[in-house]
C-alpha cells in the first residue's frame, strides 16, 4: 500500500536530509559541487541573456531584414509596375 504523507513530513524529510546549507553533503557528492559551482550559475547567465538580449537581438534583425527586404520590393515593384505600364501603352 502506498503511504501518503502530509506536507508537513515532506518538509521536514527534505529539510533534515537535504539541508542546502550543509557545505560537508555538497563537498561530499562532487555533482552537487559541480551543479551548484558550474552549472547553476551558467543557466542562471544564460537565462538573463535571452530574456534581455534576445528580444533586443530580434527587433535589429526585424529592423535590418526591413531596410534590406523593403528596397528590394519597392524597386521591384516599381519596374513591374512600369513594365506593366509600358505594355498597356503599346497594345
Amino acid at each position: 500500500m502506498i503511504d501518503i504523507f502530509s506536507p508537513s513530513e515532506v518538509s521536514k524529510f527534505v529539510k533534515e536530509k537535504f539541508n542546502p546549507y550543509d557545505f560537508a553533503f555538497i563537498n561530499k557528492h562532487w555533482t552537487l559541487r559541480l551543479f551548484s559551482i558550474i552549472i547553476l550559475p551558467l543557466v542562471i547567465c544564460l537565462k538573463l541573456v535571452i530574456s534581455i538580449f534576445l528580444p533586443i537581438i530580434s527587433i535589429i534583425l526585424l529592423f535590418l531584414a526591413m531596410i534590406v527586404l523593403l528596397p528590394n520590393w519597392f524597386v521591384g515593384w516599381v519596374i513591374y509596375g512600369t513594365k506593366f505600364f509600358d505594355e498597356k501603352e503599346e497594345s
